[in-house]
């Protein structure tokens, strides 16, 4: 915490605005207390709202806290929200990731898709290992999915209706996330 609380003290008295991803040992109101202009992704939000904070532990927790989605007290959220409008910060929600990687579609049917030929087949092997590994384990079943998945839809539809800036990016090059690629913003 003592090397977070350094850095965000230096980039005030210098002036840069700074941002990403978020520790799970700082955690997201220290963040947000301390001028973080840019969140990535919007499992802080989700972690922050977890009272337990060891259940947050990824092999506990699965991917992205996919497996204690459950535990989140929804009660937390205004507070977060008052916190990051106050703040002025931005989000990343990363949709696409979720939806290609933690979602219900086949792998296979990524590995096929006709962006895949501007990436490396090693770098798309990888990926189809990754996601296979997690649907082998069977991480990746609807039971796990479905509730993250509304619950990152929810989410997602709760900060910006209530004004939170949203950055809109596929945040590539993550997995089946092409750099440079066209991607589908959803729109639920």
């Amino acid at each position: 915490m003592l090397k977070f609380l350094l850095i965000a003290e230096t980039a005030k008295s210098v002036g840069i605005p700074y941002g990403g991803h978020v520790s799970l040992g700082v955690g997201l109101e220290t963040y947000l207390e301390n001028g973080y202009k840019s969140v990535e992704h919007m499992d802080e939000y989700l972690e922050a709202m977890i009272a337990d904070k060891s259940r947050l532990d990824p092999t506990v927790a699965g991917p992205f806290s996919m497996l204690v989605v459950g535990e989140a007290d929804q009660n937390r959220l205004p507070d977060l929200i008052k916190m990051t409008l106050k703040n002025k910060t931005w989000i990343a929600p990363t949709l696409t990731l979720f939806d290609r990687y933690f979602g219900f579609v086949p792998v296979d049917s990524f590995r096929l898709a006709p962006e895949m030929k501007y990436l490396s087949g090693l770098q798309i092997q990888q990926w189809v290992t990754q996601k296979k590994l997690l649907e082998s384990q069977d991480v990746l079943s609807k039971a796990n999915v479905q509730p993250h998945l509304e619950c990152w839809n929810q989410l997602f539809l709760s900060l910006h209706e209530a004004g939170i800036l949203m950055i809109m990016s596929s945040n590539p090059p993550q997995v089946f996330n092409i750099p440079d690629f066209p991607f589908i913003v959803r729109s639920r």
